[in-house]
């Protein structure tokens, strides 16, 4: 059976993503030594942090995750682009809220470009990142 997806059009908004940061999520990998990354000593006595801190890397996979459920696994895998930037810290324990709206459309190809304004707040609601993620999508998936 087919399923019939609305279309997309500026303006329209993804479905939020939420994410709890748990320590043992955070990566704890690294250059051979404790960073504030994974390390709540290093966190807080070194960096005066209240907890870990959160890496960019994984803020990206997290919205390259909600760009990828709205654009479709498949067009974002073979054409996706995200661009974010972070301006604000975020912890082990916080849950962060990944939010969108599409702000373009472009042809593009043989399909449609859709760029979406990404969101990332914190439970406080801090704006701890900005960006856009695209990724090309057919023709009849749009308005």
């Amino acid at each position: 059976m087919a399923t019939t997806r609305a279309k997309i059009r500026v303006g329209t908004e993804i479905e939020p993503l939420k994410k709890e940061i748990l320590l043992e999520d955070l990566d704890k990998k690294g250059g051979g030594g404790s960073s504030f990354h994974n390390s709540a000593k290093a966190a807080m006595e070194i960096m005066a942090m209240p907890r870990v801190i959160g890496n960019g890397s994984r803020m990206s996979a997290y919205n390259a995750e909600a760009a990828a459920r709205f654009l479709g696994r498949e067009n974002f895998n073979r054409t996706g682009i995200v661009d974010l930037h972070y301006n604000h810290p975020w912890f082990s324990g916080d849950t962060m809220t990944i939010t969108g709206r599409v702000s373009d459309i472009r042809p593009e190809g043989d399909g449609q470009r859709v760029t979406i304004d990404m969101r990332i707040e914190n439970p406080e609601g801090a704006r701890c990142g900005l960006g856009v993620c695209s990724a090309v999508v057919p023709n009849d998936w749009v308005k």
